[in-house]
């Protein structure tokens, strides 16, 4: 029975020693999280879950700031030149002076567009997020 819970401790201690290197070494490699206070920032003005906005900024450029799409959409977001001065104006700022390249920017505009698009959707969060993609 010794044997047992000797073997058990070392295997729990086993686990917490890899589970604390996945969360401190490994997680922020793959999901590095950047931006965040940004993020909450505008998530909260634009009455969007922080988590889908750090999802979306995930699927579009990684985290990476200076991304830039195919189709020419630009940073965290990849907002298009386009999208981000209509989107600029809707908000009553100068689209001359929006650098979409800017992560504040970027993420903040983003945000807006998204809950543009929750509102245009009726909430429906899919069909949002497949518009914000197309």
């Amino acid at each position: 029975m010794i044997r047992f819970i000797k073997r058990l401790f070392t295997l729990a201690v086993t686990l917490a020693v890899l589970m604390t290197f996945g969360y401190c070494v490994v997680l922020p490699r793959v999901l590095p999280l950047k931006y965040q206070d940004i993020v909450v920032k505008y998530a909260a003005e634009y009455n969007l879950d922080k988590s889908m906005v750090n999802g979306v900024i995930f699927c579009e450029s990684h985290f990476e700031a200076d991304a830039v799409s195919t189709a020419d959409a630009v940073g965290l977001m990849q907002v298009t030149q386009e999208t981000g001065w209509w989107a600029a104006e809707q908000m009553g700022l100068d689209p001359d002076a929006i650098d979409m390249t800017d992560p504040e920017t970027n993420i903040r505009i983003g945000c807006w567009y998204l809950n543009w698009l929750l509102d245009k959707f009726d909430g429906v969060t899919e069909t949002a997020l497949a518009g914000y993609n197309a």
